[in-house]
């Protein structure tokens, strides 16, 4: 829920080191709303933090929310929250995470991305399955880039760095 004139967006493409991201997410399968802030400081520093938010519509912010987002900008960040906040987008998948037997590293697999937003809806190809691997060294044997091509064998990513692709159906 970024502010409507576009600030977290512009802060996040200009790699600005105060910034921060404020989603909802509801879990289907485990159960449960959560209003979550990622923070970026200063360093490359990464904080998350996060509410229950059962009670309230995902799309909206409660007081509660905001003193929530309010009070933990100016501790983290010394930053003032914006206002208003306002939801720009919504995405919508469905999500598999595989986690190794030493919880070192997990791969998530996300299949019926839908994304909202500017009064357009925008599937992705049909058939996409988008991938996302997490390890502390970013060098654990999931993190990898399937290339594309008949073969369709993995490389480490530390190897290889693909064009951005498009999640856009055409």
């Amino acid at each position: 829920m970024p502010h409507e004139s576009g600030l977290t967006f512009r802060q996040h493409r200009q790699d600005r080191r105060r910034r921060f991201k404020l989603r909802t997410r509801t879990c289907l399968d485990g159960g449960g709303r959560w209003l979550g802030l990622k923070l970026s400081g200063a360093r490359g520093s990464t904080g998350k933090h996060r509410i229950p938010y059962d009670e309230a519509p995902a799309h909206a912010l409660t007081a509660e929310a905001l003193d929530f987002v309010s009070d933990t900008l100016v501790r983290e960040l010394r930053l003032t929250m914006p206002r208003p906040l306002v939801p720009v987008l919504s995405t919508d998948y469905k999500r598999v995470t595989l986690v190794d037997r030493a919880g070192k590293a997990r791969l998530t697999c996300d299949t019926g991305l839908v994304c909202r937003g500017a009064g357009r809806l925008v599937p992705a190809y049909r058939g996409l399955v988008l991938l996302e691997s997490k390890s502390a060294d970013g060098k654990a044997a999931v993190d990898c880039t399937a290339t594309s091509g008949p073969s369709r064998r993995f490389r480490p990513r530390w190897r290889l760095c693909p064009s951005p692709t498009s999640l856009r159906g055409s």
